[in-house]
């Protein structure tokens, strides 16, 4: 985003936590700035300690539920010295509240605390009771680890509850339980969806000053996720707010909205107007662009240096040019100007003397006259010139060419044709001229555009502007006139009939080929039906005649797309600007299309001109996009709530291995790519995804088959289009496969005409609920050849339902349609009334419509209804009353919400057989969205399920079925399916090939019947036997002198070691055993390290010797006998000391660091972790990396540029941690909830930052055991069962990432970062608040509630503050807010930076006020 210089946004939303924001405002505070109105987060706009910024009066944000916990607030103020000194925490609240000391310290002038101190008196953070928001998450967050604890170690037994405190239960158990919870505690509910959120309500808070001025929170209104579309948001008071609200609207509206123009934006009225009008020619617009200004006469002048010395060239090259002609005509008869060309030459002198006299009109104030004269005139005379210069020279050209013997050039260019060029191309000039001051004055201004709102053409010129309607208007398949016309589109035909164009001759219309979709053709029949009803009713639209043009889009886009730009032209052969346009077939809306693909086409065409469109079966999720289809509408729900409901249907049942296919369009590619992250978040794994359409060759159906056929999933869910799915079903048919069960989407899953494929039966699906139109049927049956004849669509029906003409023709065979037929009898879809699902959208469609026209035309005089016909209305208006629409008919209630939709509520339809063998629909359940989380699905009848599934299938509650399988580690196995680890095989055994089971590993061994052994024996014997024959020698000799300068005693030593060595082998002949194997490693390695001694001591003393022989070096004295001998055995006794230690199996570990002192602690027979940041920093140690750095602490110093005195200690942080050990302590006392049982609880402070709360996460997984020994058992002593914490959401995720792996619960009283609903990324998360994406959601409805649509955004540059404001931000553009600016911070930066963002909030246009 481009960094902004100067704010001009007046609203600010904050998405920050609760100390970066003092901070910003701290820095805010320090200079007076225009008031803004700000949008906070629950982290900050529920603080209290925020209230001192005055400045902030009148903020509003949603926060959290205030509570009452009975008890609490006695327990918090239960304190007095002699408490207070076994706590540290508490020991800094009581001294830095009431500024003194428990203990007197020796460099500290403050006085002892005397017991006169009363903290029922104090006014801080930690006392305020009066609004228990997120402390009553904590409450509820310690209830349900209590309530899973619950479930493990209690029974009901004889209506009496038994625990047992001595059952060893681990954290994977009470995560499992977590799950589970659910129930009520003071009247507030606990449960956890799949994501581990809870359901999503909140408070709308409004900073409010009371009667003693001071600010307070004031709840003002709420929001319920809850609750259907619309109902969502409630206004209960009125909100005081920071700047007069009209001002601010005013402002947002001024500076919003922009349109573009050319290269240069233009911004709109205060009118909200979404064009701009021209401003008159003489005008142009001011500054603001809001008002036309008369455009400021600005001409030379002969009182001007530029016009004088414009004059006095245009004269003087005049008067120049005059005196040349008037020396060539005195010597006219001369050689050199008669060779010169004197005609060609005159005129050459005359039109120069025009062109310097024409800079004279230049000169003076413009005139209508002058403004034509100076353009015409000059550009005349110079192309009169240029063509004089022309003719001079092909004179000169051909005259040269003349010279060539026989080259008569010169008769094709003699005196006439001089002329006659000459004329030619000024006469050109003269014509081009000519044409321009009939279309309109050379050189004019079409003015600039403004933004004042004008439905009178004022603006634009009276000039004429003809356009003629080029190609063939396409005819409606059901036409009616009437006051206001309604256009339908339905893809009535399957198919478009493909021509190739030879681009010499127009094309040919584009036509409809194929079969035809009978069901299509009813909807359309529906929608005639609907208008006669609507025509006839006295109570909607009376004494107005509705009329219809529908059409047949073929399933097509170019069929859509021009039908589209019919309704939107009308039929109308030549327009002429001057006469006006009849629109004599422009319609107010449109009904239509059923497809998504088609709809997309149709409304980026009849978008921009305003016209609304209400389709009753495009469900493509892109279409609730109001910044891509402003005047896009539909009766029938968006494929997002279908895809939610879709996979949640599959999670039901357990299925987590599926197929999917899906239409190659924009409906099945949207709509599967919305099931596919629904599926994702459900833990469902997708085998294949395949895409096709019905044109595409027979190839790709038929590879698309196969996938099916040959995969192992037995689930197949099809989002596809019914005409698409009809095309793969009978490639399917060709070849018998293994069943499959088939999950469909609203499209294809409720369409009759797919009953006929029997291997479907079982499929499964959401549908549009069932309806009843009264009088429906009667109408679609009542036909008859003679009816039927004047419709082309009606013919095509009849004859191919019956298998007769109408009209006998020329080499048919088909008997002649006598009218013995009877349509009563037929059964297809078109006669089908039995089940209308989408038939009742296309029925609502057209009542919404209706209802929109008549809140335009009609009024309500004296009980009685009267409407106008002769109104001219707009189809702008018919799509803003649309937007308001909002009625019941038939039991079937019509409304949209923001976004174009309804509320959506399915039918789950399955496909049974009936008693006579034939597939039906049957409703088996219901999905409702409008209901809370866990109540949307329901079932009430039984299943009928495809032939085959109970051939395999996943139990519910396993582990979800995606993994990569990989082999295991060298030594391991794994013998169970879907193992998620390998087990190591035993010391003395091996894995097998399979990997799958331990077989005895062979024992190989060397032996004296083998060749190697007995040459090993061979060297081994012989090395022996010469080394003691050479110490044999050695004895003999031993008084010699060479013997005794070779050092005898070292030299038996090495020959008694190089023995030992060659008889260390013959250990390794001969089948192992213990002794054996530990004795060949010790012995060899002790033996050849002796060796090794002996050799390096008898260097030591040849070298020594050496140097002894230099005068006075006695060096030999530090290097006799004995030095000798402790060489030989102090190398020795190393090699024997590593052997023994290699020896043993034992590992010990030691934990590193000093273990974290909890703040609060107590003994339990079950420890549950706490984690809140009650201090805002951590002290900041430099590190030498000579020794080991300091433990981790928290610090009671201000940031560097900060200095106030709550800057230590966050006391709403305390409050929230003693009410964690408040709740315990009630539990404790319980009878009905873990009674007999002790809860203990470990609370940490993590200072608010990331590196503490890793720390702490690591010693609740480890414990504080100092030294780990394998070969014991681990005491666990400190290890807790699950976690509350931390606040910050960058601190729980740390804390998650570290805990999750060991399946150790954690559940947030204040994380609220949408990133932790990830269940892939944190399995173990729950909190007892609601996630940012529901907050973000009702920010951004806030915000376009009070008509704010020009922001600008701060954020927290951390986890919690960036993940929600980029929430934030997607909503706001679903919403059409435009954000200005987006700064983030955070409390550690340096001062420069958190006063930039402070200026980028401060600077202002100071002439908007």
């Amino acid at each position: 985003m481009p960094y902004c210089l100067r704010s001009t946004a007046l609203i600010v939303v904050a998405f920050t936590a609760a100390g970066d924001m003092r901070i910003l405002l701290e820095e805010l505070a320090r200079k007076p700035f225009p008031p803004r109105q700000w949008i906070g987060s629950e982290a900050w706009v529920t603080a209290p300690e925020m209230l001192r910024f005055g400045f902030c009066a009148g903020s509003i944000g949603f926060g959290i539920p205030q509570s009452v916990i009975p008890g609490l607030r006695e327990y918090l103020l239960d304190l007095s010295p002699a408490k207070v000194a076994v706590s540290q925490l508490l020991t800094e609240l009581w001294e830095g509240a009431f500024n003194c000391q428990l203990q007197k310290k020796a460099d500290s002038s403050d006085r002892v605390c005397d017991g006169t101190e009363d903290i029922q008196k104090l006014q801080n953070p930690y006392t305020d009771t009066s609004q228990l928001r997120i402390t009553n998450m904590v409450y509820k967050a310690v209830y349900a680890i209590a309530h899973a604890i619950h479930n493990l170690v209690c029974k009901k037994i004889n209506s009496t509850i038994q625990c047992d405190p001595f059952i060893k239960i681990k954290p994977v158990q009470v995560l499992d339980q977590l799950k589970r919870v659910n129930f009520s505690r003071n009247g507030y509910h606990v449960s956890f969806d799949a994501n581990g959120d809870p359901v999503a309500f909140y408070e709308l808070i409004n900073w409010q000053k009371n009667q003693n001025g001071a600010l307070e929170f004031v709840t003002v209104g709420h929001y319920d996720e809850s609750l259907p579309l619309g109902q969502k948001f409630k206004m209960i008071r009125n909100i005081s707010w920071s700047l007069c609200p009209y001002a601010v609207i005013a402002v947002h509206q001024e500076h919003a909205r922009f349109s573009r123009r050319g290269n240069q934006f233009v911004a709109m009225t205060v009118y909200h107007s979404s064009d701009c009008v021209p401003c008159p020619k003489e005008l142009w617009p001011n500054a603001e662009k809001n008002l036309c200004l008369p455009k400021p006469v600005e001409f030379l002048s002969m009182h001007e240096v530029l016009g004088i010395i414009l004059a006095a060239f245009s004269v003087g090259g005049a008067g120049l040019t005059i005196f040349t002609a008037i020396v060539f005509f005195q010597h006219r008869a001369s050689a050199i100007v008669r060779a010169n060309n004197s005609e060609l030459s005159f005129l050459l002198l005359f039109s120069l003397t025009l062109c310097f006299l024409c800079s004279l009109t230049f000169i003076g104030p413009p005139t209508d006259w002058s403004c034509m004269l100076r353009h015409t005139a000059f550009g005349i005379t110079f192309v009169l010139c240029i063509s004089c210069v022309l003719g001079k020279t092909l004179v000169v050209l051909m005259a040269f060419r003349a010279t060539l013997p026989g080259n008569n050039v010169m008769k094709w260019f003699g005196p006439a044709q001089q002329r006659m060029t000459v004329i030619s191309f000024t006469f050109v000039q003269v014509l081009i001229y000519g044409l321009l001051q009939r279309h309109g004055p050379v050189g004019s201004e079409t003015g600039g555009k403004v933004g004042i709102r004008d439905v009178s053409d004022a603006g634009n010129a009276t000039d004429s502007v003809k356009c003629m309607l080029r190609g063939t208007p396409r005819p409606a398949v059901f036409t009616l006139e009437g006051d206001y016309l309604i256009g339908g589109v339905f893809s009535i035909h399957y198919y478009m009939k493909t021509v190739k164009n030879n681009y010499t001759s127009l094309p040919e219309p584009l036509e409809c080929t194929g079969s035809m979709d009978t069901r299509e053709l009813r909807f359309s029949r529906a929608m005639v039906f609907t208008i006669e009803e609507i025509n006839n009713s006295s109570d909607l639209l009376p004494g107005i005649t509705l009329g219809y043009q529908i059409h047949d889009s073929c399933a097509s886009v170019p069929v859509a797309v021009q039908v589209a730009f019919q309704l939107a032209n009308g039929l109308q052969q030549l327009y002429d600007s001057k006469k006006g346009c009849l629109r004599s077939g422009r319609v107010t809306a449109v009904v239509g299309e059923s497809g998504s693909t088609p709809s997309i086409s149709m409304s980026r065409i009849i978008g921009p001109f305003d016209i609304p469109q209400v389709s009753h079966f495009a469900t493509c999720a892109c279409l609730s996009d109001r910044t891509q289809y402003p005047t896009f509408f539909r009766t029938i729900p968006s494929d997002q709530f279908q895809a939610d409901a879709l996979a949640k249907l599959v999670k039901h049942f357990g299925w987590t291995w599926i197929g999917t296919v899906r239409s190659n369009s924009d409906y099945g590619n949207n709509g599967m790519a919305s099931f596919l992250r629904a599926a994702h978040k459900e833990g469902i794994c997708v085998e294949y995804s395949e895409s096709f359409y019905r044109t595409d060759p027979q190839s790709k159906i038929q590879q698309v088959a196969d996938v099916i056929r040959r995969s192992t999933a037995l689930i197949v869910v099809a989002f596809t289009a019914s005409g698409d799915m009809r095309i793969l079903l009978e490639e399917l048919a060709r070849k018998p496969f293994p069943p499959r069960q088939w999950i469909g989407s609203e499209s294809w899953v409720t369409d009759p005409e797919m009953l006929r494929f029997g291997f479907c039966a079982g499929s499964i699906g959401f549908g549009i609920p069932q309806s009843v139109i009264p009088g429906l049927r009667e109408y679609l049956l009542d036909l008859s050849p003679a009816k039927v004849a004047v419709s082309q669509l009606l013919t095509e029906l009849w004859e191919g339902a019956f298998n007769c003409q109408l009209q006998k023709k020329a080499g048919s065979s088909d008997r002649v349609c006598d009218g013995t037929e009877d349509i009563q009898k037929l059964q297809n879809p078109y006669t089908d009334t039995s089940q209308l699902r989408v038939t009742n959208m296309v029925y609502k469609a057209v009542y919404a419509i209706a209802h929109a026209i008549h809140n335009l035309v009609c009024k309500k005089i004296n009980s009685t209804i009267q409407c106008d016909p002769f109104i001219k209305i707009e189809p702008a208006q018919v799509l803003d009353q649309l937007k308001r629409v909002n009625f019941s008919r038939n039991g079937y209630h019509v409304s949209f919400d923001a976004n174009g939709n309804p509320v959506a509520f399915y039918e789950l339809i399955n496909w049974q057989k009936n008693h006579n063998g034939a597939l039906e629909f049957v409703t088996v359940g219901h999905y409702d969205e409008s209901l809370p989380l866990g109540q949307k699905f329901k079932m009430i009848r039984n299943i009928s399920w495809s032939d085959g599934r109970m051939r395999k299938v996943l139990q519910k509650g396993k582990p979800v079925c995606c993994y990569d399988c990989v082999p295991c580690a060298e030594g391991e196995i794994s013998n169970n399916s879907d193992s998620s680890d390998c087990v190591p095989c035993p010391k003395e055994f091996w894995p097998n090939a399979e990997k799958n089971l331990c077989l005895p590993k062979p024992v190989e061994f060397l032996s004296m019947h083998e060749v190697l052994g007995i040459i090993l024996a061979a060297f081994s014997v012989g090395g022996a036997g010469l080394t003691i024959f050479t110490a044999i020698v050695f004895f003999q000799h031993r008084a010699s002198a060479i013997v005794r300068a070779n050092n005898s005693e070292l030299s038996f030593l090495l020959l008694f070691s190089l023995t030992l060595c060659f008889l260390c082998s013959l250990t390794f002949i001969g089948p192992p055993t213990d002794w054996s194997c530990m004795l060949r490693h010790t012995a060899f390695g002790i033996t050849f390290v002796l060796c090794i001694s002996c050799v390096l001591g008898k260097t030591l003393v040849v070298l020594m010797a050496f140097r002894a022989t230099l005068p006075g070096n006695n060096v030999m004295k530090w290097f006799g006998p004995a030095q000798q001998r402790m060489t030989v055995v102090s190398f020795t006794f190393v090699q024997a000391s590593s052997n023994a230690e290699n020896d043993t199996d034992s590992v010990d570990c030691r934990l590193r660091g000093s273990p974290l002192r909890p703040a609060f602690t107590q003994n339990g027979d079950y420890i549950v972790g706490g984690v809140f940041p009650m201090h805002y920093y951590m002290k900041t140690v430099k590190k030498n990396y000579t020794s080991l750095p300091e433990p981790l602490k928290c610090t009671g110093s201000c940031n560097k540029h900060i200095c106030i005195s709550v800057c230590s200690m966050d006391t709403r942080e305390l409050r929230f941690a003693r009410a964690m050990t408040f709740a315990i302590d009630e539990i404790n006392n319980s009878s009905d909830l873990l009674p007999g049982v002790a809860l203990g609880y470990k609370i940490h402070d993590s200072c608010s930052s990331a590196p503490m709360a890793v720390q702490v996460a690591f010693q609740f997984t480890n414990d504080p055991q100092s030294l780990y020994n394998n070969s014991t058992v681990c005491l666990h002593s400190g290890r807790v069962l699950a976690i509350i914490g931390d606040s910050g959401s960058t601190q729980s995720i740390s804390i998650s990432r570290i805990i999750g792996p060991f399946d150790i619960p954690q559940v947030s009283h204040f994380a609220t970062c949408a990133c932790l609903s990830d269940k892939t990324q944190y399995p173990t998360f729950f909190r007892t608040i609601p996630s940012d994406q529901f907050q973000a959601d009702a920010l951004a409805k806030l915000v376009k509630h009070f008509g704010w649509t020009w922001i600008g955004a701060v954020r927290s540059n951390s986890d919690y503050g960036n993940n929600g404001m980029a929430s934030f931000l997607r909503a706001a553009q679903k919403e059409g807010i435009c954000v200005e600016y987006s700064e983030s911070f955070n409390r550690n930066d340096p001062q420069s930076k958190i006063r930039q963002v402070a200026e980028v909030i401060r600077r202002f246009i100071h002439s908007l006020f």
